[in-house]
C-alpha cells in the first residue's frame, strides 16, 4: 500500500470536518486528515488507514463513487465501507 500522510486538520478542512461533525477524512490525494483532538487516536488511524487501502484497491475514482452510492443506498453506518473500516479499528 502506497503510505498515507497522516496530518492534523486545519483550516478549511477543520471546518468542514467540524461542520459534518466528523473527526477523520481521508482524502484521495493520499492525505489522511484527523481532527486535533484525535490525532492519537490508533482506532481512527486505523480506520482511516483502512479508507486508503480500500481506495487503492478499488480504485480512487471508483471507491469515492461506490461509497457515495452506498451512503445513499445504506446510510452511513450501514455503508459497507465503512463497516470494513470499523472491523479494521481492532486489528
Amino acid at each position: 500500500m502506497k503510505p498515507y500522510k497522516v496530518v492534523k486538520a486545519s483550516g478549511l478542512i477543520l471546518y468542514v470536518l467540524n461542520k459534518l461533525e466528523c473527526i477523520g477524512w481521508t482524502s484521495a490525494w493520499n492525505v489522511i486528515y484527523l481532527h486535533p483532538d484525535h490525532i492519537d487516536n490508533n482506532s481512527l488511524i486505523k480506520h482511516e488507514q483502512c479508507h486508503a487501502m480500500q481506495m487503492q484497491r478499488d480504485g480512487k475514482l471508483w471507491m469515492i463513487t461506490k461509497y457515495t452510492y452506498y451512503l445513499i443506498k445504506h446510510g452511513y453506518k450501514n455503508n459497507p465501507y465503512e463497516i470494513e473500516a470499523r472491523e479494521a479499528e481492532s486489528k
